[in-house]
């Protein structure tokens, strides 16, 4: 099962300002994750006191993302260094 992947206005303004290397990294892996959920396990953290919120690490960029599993549907909300992405959240 696939899900839609929809990136909130400040999450795509976070990822346009990434080095382009990163960013193409950073897009592989949520089309990676997008396809196949489970297959990202190793990678991903459910977030304390968020529910059903999740953070995929690349590197040493995090993309923090909601999964919506009734809507197949993924949002990503932030997209950051990962000293810097959690900071008001």
């Amino acid at each position: 099962m696939s899900y839609a992947v929809f990136f909130e206005e400040k999450a795509a303004k976070e990822l346009a300002k990434i080095e382009r290397p990163y960013q193409l990294l950073i897009k592989k892996k949520i089309e990676l994750l997008a396809e196949d959920f489970a297959s990202m396990a190793n990678n991903l953290k459910p977030l304390k006191g968020k529910y059903d919120y999740y953070r995929l690490r690349v590197g040493c960029y995090r993309v923090l993302f909601h999964k919506d599993a009734r809507k197949i549907m993924i949002t990503i909300v932030r997209v950051g260094h990962r000293r810097e992405v959690y900071k008001d959240l």
